[in-house]
């Protein structure tokens, strides 16, 4: 049956369809441009939009702005279009950009005392996802490194110490180890 949705859909359809298969959770419609990789935004709403109207996706409402997901068998067969194009490794990569900076403003929101647990709780599966994802490297480093405070700040201890430990793995030089082994031994105590 997906294959039959699959079928009908255009070729810019279908190219979106499968990016859009990276979210875990769900996106909003900056995530999706960001991600996806269309011309505008107004393209990435309107071909968001027909993917809803075809039962691809689903819209949903938090924090007064709109998201949509993909069901976890739909978003399976995104992810092989993926890797049968081969856009699989272009894919993750925009996903983790786009979380490196999720997480990054994450940051400055919960450092500047404004609203951020909400928010947070909007991404943290893309977030976590991407941080698996990621190989050695800055922005696998960048991502685990915030990720560790933004779950201990959230107060998920044991979270926390196991993105902090993802870290050490990820960095991308003996001094960036040595401080994610020390945020990971504070989370820890």
């Amino acid at each position: 049956v997906i294959d039959w949705s699959h079928d009908l859909l255009d070729e810019d359809e279908r190219a979106m369809f499968r990016r859009l298969g990276v979210f875990r959770a769900g996106f909003d419609l900056a995530s999706a441009h960001e991600v996806a990789g269309s011309a505008t935004v107004a393209e990435t709403g309107d071909l968001v939009g027909r993917l809803a109207d075809k039962s691809l996706l689903i819209r949903g409402e938090a924090g007064g702005r709109s998201r949509w997901r993909m069901l976890d068998t739909i978003r399976a067969y995104a992810c092989e279009q993926l890797a049968h194009h081969s856009e699989l490794d272009g894919a993750l990569a925009r996903h983790l950009h786009w979380a490196v900076g999720a997480a990054h403003a994450l940051l400055a929101a919960l450092e500047s005392g404004n609203a951020w647990r909400e928010a947070f709780d909007l991404v943290a599966d893309d977030l976590r996802a991407a941080v698996g994802d990621s190989s050695p490297g800055p922005d696998g480093f960048d991502l685990a490194m915030a990720l560790g405070h933004l779950t201990f700040a959230r107060r998920y201890l044991a979270e926390a110490r196991d993105h902090l430990r993802a870290a050490v793995a990820l960095a991308p030089d003996d001094a960036a180890a040595v401080a994610a082994l020390r945020l990971a031994a504070g989370a820890a105590f």
